[in-house]
Protein backbone atom coordinates (compact mmCIF):
# COMPACT_ATOMS: atom_id res chain seq x y z
CA UNK A 1 0.00 0.00 0.00
CA UNK A 2 1.13 3.40 -0.33
CA UNK A 3 0.89 6.71 1.39
CA UNK A 4 0.08 10.13 -0.22
CA UNK A 5 0.04 13.32 0.98
CA UNK A 6 -3.29 14.94 -0.40
CA UNK A 7 -5.33 12.76 -2.55
CA UNK A 8 -3.71 11.40 -5.78
CA UNK A 9 -2.88 7.44 -6.44
CA UNK A 10 -0.40 5.11 -5.27
CA UNK A 11 0.92 1.93 -5.02
CA UNK A 12 3.73 0.34 -2.63
CA UNK A 13 2.97 0.48 0.86
CA UNK A 14 0.95 1.63 2.95
CA UNK A 15 -0.93 5.45 2.98
CA UNK A 16 -3.48 7.99 1.79
CA UNK A 17 -2.94 9.29 -1.84
CA UNK A 18 -1.67 12.58 -3.56
CA UNK A 19 -4.00 15.43 -3.86
CA UNK A 20 -7.46 16.38 -3.78
CA UNK A 21 -9.62 17.14 -6.30
CA UNK A 22 -12.38 19.80 -6.45
CA UNK A 23 -14.71 16.72 -5.66
CA UNK A 24 -16.56 17.23 -2.02
CA UNK A 25 -14.62 16.01 0.22
CA UNK A 26 -15.91 16.79 3.93
CA UNK A 27 -19.80 17.15 4.75
CA UNK A 28 -21.04 18.33 8.27
CA UNK A 29 -23.12 15.37 9.49
CA UNK A 30 -22.95 12.00 10.06
CA UNK A 31 -24.51 9.43 7.42
CA UNK A 32 -27.78 8.95 8.33
CA UNK A 33 -28.05 11.96 10.18
CA UNK A 34 -29.32 14.12 6.98
CA UNK A 35 -25.69 14.89 5.30
CA UNK A 36 -25.81 17.27 2.49
CA UNK A 37 -23.83 17.36 -0.61
CA UNK A 38 -20.73 19.11 1.37
CA UNK A 39 -18.54 21.75 0.78
CA UNK A 40 -16.02 22.12 -2.97
CA UNK A 41 -12.68 21.66 -1.55
CA UNK A 42 -11.87 25.39 -1.21
CA UNK A 43 -13.93 25.20 1.57
CA UNK A 44 -12.97 22.09 3.46
CA UNK A 45 -10.26 24.04 5.71
CA UNK A 46 -13.17 25.80 7.20
CA UNK A 47 -15.52 22.86 7.80
CA UNK A 48 -12.65 20.61 9.05
CA UNK A 49 -12.85 23.68 12.19
CA UNK A 50 -15.95 22.78 12.55
CA UNK A 51 -16.41 19.34 12.05
CA UNK A 52 -16.48 18.26 15.67
CA UNK A 53 -19.02 20.30 17.11
CA UNK A 54 -21.37 19.36 14.00
CA UNK A 55 -20.52 15.61 13.69
CA UNK A 56 -20.31 15.03 17.99
CA UNK A 57 -23.46 13.71 19.25
CA UNK A 58 -22.08 11.34 21.23
CA UNK A 59 -25.03 9.42 22.16
CA UNK A 60 -26.27 8.60 19.10
CA UNK A 61 -22.45 7.91 17.10
CA UNK A 62 -21.85 5.52 19.98
CA UNK A 63 -25.49 3.11 20.02
CA UNK A 64 -24.84 3.70 15.67
CA UNK A 65 -21.03 2.16 15.76
CA UNK A 66 -22.27 -0.22 18.59
CA UNK A 67 -25.00 -1.79 16.55
CA UNK A 68 -23.21 -1.32 13.45
CA UNK A 69 -25.95 0.59 11.77
CA UNK A 70 -23.75 3.19 10.93
CA UNK A 71 -26.37 5.16 8.78
CA UNK A 72 -29.55 5.10 6.56
CA UNK A 73 -28.87 4.81 2.83
CA UNK A 74 -25.36 3.17 3.36
CA UNK A 75 -24.34 0.62 0.99
CA UNK A 76 -24.12 -2.77 2.74
CA UNK A 77 -20.14 -4.05 3.56
CA UNK A 78 -18.05 -6.40 5.36
CA UNK A 79 -16.10 -9.92 5.05
CA UNK A 80 -17.59 -13.32 5.71
CA UNK A 81 -14.71 -14.55 7.57
CA UNK A 82 -12.37 -13.08 10.11
CA UNK A 83 -13.18 -9.82 12.13
CA UNK A 84 -16.77 -9.09 12.26
CA UNK A 85 -19.68 -10.87 11.32
CA UNK A 86 -23.11 -10.29 9.05
CA UNK A 87 -23.54 -7.15 7.55
CA UNK A 88 -21.94 -4.13 8.50
CA UNK A 89 -22.85 -0.62 6.77
CA UNK A 90 -20.71 1.33 5.38
CA UNK A 91 -20.22 4.82 5.93
CA UNK A 92 -20.54 7.84 3.47
CA UNK A 93 -17.04 8.06 1.65
CA UNK A 94 -17.23 11.63 0.95
CA UNK A 95 -17.02 13.16 4.48
CA UNK A 96 -15.30 12.74 7.67
CA UNK A 97 -16.45 10.56 10.62
CA UNK A 98 -15.70 10.61 14.42
CA UNK A 99 -15.78 7.42 16.51
CA UNK A 100 -15.61 7.21 20.12
CA UNK A 101 -13.39 4.35 20.62
CA UNK A 102 -10.89 3.38 18.94
CA UNK A 103 -11.41 -0.69 18.90
CA UNK A 104 -14.66 0.18 17.05
CA UNK A 105 -12.98 2.26 14.47
CA UNK A 106 -10.45 -0.30 14.20
CA UNK A 107 -13.02 -2.72 14.18
CA UNK A 108 -14.66 -0.91 11.26
CA UNK A 109 -11.83 0.35 8.75
CA UNK A 110 -10.69 -3.32 8.34
CA UNK A 111 -14.45 -4.52 7.85
CA UNK A 112 -14.99 -1.83 5.10
CA UNK A 113 -11.79 -2.15 3.20
CA UNK A 114 -12.83 -5.43 1.60
CA UNK A 115 -16.03 -6.12 -0.18
CA UNK A 116 -17.95 -9.05 1.28
CA UNK A 117 -16.33 -11.52 -0.61
CA UNK A 118 -12.87 -10.95 0.90
CA UNK A 119 -11.95 -9.16 -1.83
CA UNK A 120 -9.64 -5.93 -1.48
CA UNK A 121 -11.88 -2.50 -2.06
CA UNK A 122 -10.08 0.37 -0.99
CA UNK A 123 -7.83 1.22 2.42
CA UNK A 124 -9.24 3.30 5.16
CA UNK A 125 -7.26 5.68 7.46
CA UNK A 126 -8.11 7.07 10.83
CA UNK A 127 -5.80 9.61 13.14
CA UNK A 128 -6.28 8.92 16.53
CA UNK A 129 -6.07 12.30 19.04
CA UNK A 130 -4.05 13.23 22.12
CA UNK A 131 -7.28 13.22 23.84
CA UNK A 132 -9.37 10.26 23.14
CA UNK A 133 -10.81 11.41 20.14
CA UNK A 134 -11.19 9.57 16.59
CA UNK A 135 -11.55 10.39 13.43
CA UNK A 136 -11.98 8.26 9.87
CA UNK A 137 -10.58 10.74 7.00
CA UNK A 138 -12.92 10.68 3.85
CA UNK A 139 -12.22 7.28 1.63
CA UNK A 140 -13.76 8.64 -1.75
CA UNK A 141 -10.14 9.33 -3.25
CA UNK A 142 -8.35 6.35 -1.76
CA UNK A 143 -7.71 3.35 -3.43
CA UNK A 144 -6.75 -0.61 -3.00
CA UNK A 145 -3.22 0.44 -2.39
CA UNK A 146 -3.11 4.30 -1.43
CA UNK A 147 -5.04 6.33 1.17
CA UNK A 148 -5.27 10.46 1.26
CA UNK A 149 -3.36 11.68 4.64
CA UNK A 150 -4.92 14.87 4.00
CA UNK A 151 -1.54 16.30 5.84
CA UNK A 152 -1.78 19.82 4.27
CA UNK A 153 -4.51 20.54 7.11
CA UNK A 154 -1.91 19.57 9.48
CA UNK A 155 -0.32 22.45 12.42
CA UNK A 156 3.01 22.35 13.76
CA UNK A 157 3.10 23.38 17.12
CA UNK A 158 6.42 24.46 18.60
CA UNK A 159 7.10 21.06 20.49
CA UNK A 160 7.36 19.47 17.48
CA UNK A 161 4.16 17.98 17.58
CA UNK A 162 1.28 18.40 14.91
CA UNK A 163 -2.08 18.78 15.17
CA UNK A 164 -5.27 18.47 12.55
CA UNK A 165 -8.09 20.87 13.62
CA UNK A 166 -6.59 21.99 16.83
CA UNK A 167 -6.66 18.34 18.30
CA UNK A 168 -2.93 17.01 18.28
CA UNK A 169 -2.20 13.76 16.69
CA UNK A 170 -0.98 10.94 18.42
CA UNK A 171 -1.22 8.20 16.06
CA UNK A 172 -2.55 7.62 12.09
CA UNK A 173 -3.87 3.74 11.46
CA UNK A 174 -4.75 2.60 8.48
CA UNK A 175 -5.60 -0.76 6.40
CA UNK A 176 -2.86 -2.95 4.17
CA UNK A 177 -4.80 -4.99 1.73
CA UNK A 178 -2.05 -6.66 -0.39
CA UNK A 179 -2.45 -10.11 1.47
CA UNK A 180 0.74 -10.90 2.77
CA UNK A 181 1.71 -13.34 4.91
CA UNK A 182 0.53 -13.08 8.24
CA UNK A 183 3.38 -11.11 9.93
CA UNK A 184 4.74 -9.69 6.81
CA UNK A 185 3.58 -6.15 5.78
CA UNK A 186 5.29 -3.81 3.06
CA UNK A 187 6.28 -0.65 4.03
CA UNK A 188 6.76 2.09 0.94
CA UNK A 189 8.91 4.62 0.63
CA UNK A 190 5.67 7.02 0.94
CA UNK A 191 5.27 5.64 4.37
CA UNK A 192 8.60 6.33 5.13
CA UNK A 193 8.60 9.86 3.77
CA UNK A 194 5.77 10.46 6.48
CA UNK A 195 7.04 9.13 9.36
CA UNK A 196 10.20 10.58 8.80
CA UNK A 197 8.01 13.83 8.39
CA UNK A 198 6.47 13.73 11.08
CA UNK A 199 8.28 11.95 13.58
CA UNK A 200 5.94 12.54 16.57
CA UNK A 201 3.44 10.75 14.97
CA UNK A 202 2.85 7.21 15.60
CA UNK A 203 2.47 5.42 12.41
CA UNK A 204 0.35 1.70 11.96
CA UNK A 205 -1.01 -0.32 9.84
CA UNK A 206 -3.65 -3.34 9.81
CA UNK A 207 -2.73 -6.47 7.61
CA UNK A 208 -3.40 -9.82 6.94
CA UNK A 209 -5.81 -11.42 10.09
CA UNK A 210 -6.42 -8.09 11.57
CA UNK A 211 -3.02 -7.70 12.75
CA UNK A 212 -2.09 -4.03 14.04
CA UNK A 213 2.12 -3.28 13.01
CA UNK A 214 4.00 -0.14 15.11
CA UNK A 215 6.83 1.15 11.82
CA UNK A 216 9.34 3.03 11.93
CA UNK A 217 10.87 5.35 9.53
CA UNK A 218 13.78 2.83 8.41
CA UNK A 219 10.90 0.22 7.71
CA UNK A 220 11.49 -2.34 11.07
CA UNK A 221 8.05 -3.35 12.03
CA UNK A 222 6.42 -5.21 15.21
CA UNK A 223 2.87 -6.25 15.86
CA UNK A 224 1.34 -4.44 18.10
CA UNK A 225 -2.07 -6.11 18.97
CA UNK A 226 -4.81 -7.54 16.21
CA UNK A 227 -7.98 -5.76 15.70
CA UNK A 228 -11.23 -7.59 17.62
Amino acid sequence: MMLAADGGGGGGGSYFSGRLSTTPLIGVGISGFGVGSGPRYGEVEATLSGMWEAHMIKTAVAAYFNSYVLGSGATSLGRKSGVGTGNVARLEEKISHPFTRESIALRYIWNASFYRDGSAYKEHLIYVFKDGKVMLMPVINNKRNSSVTFERYFQENNDGTFSLNGRQILKLVHTHLDFLPIGTINVSDNDKRFMIKHPSIIFQTIGTGGIIYQVWPDGRYESVGRVK
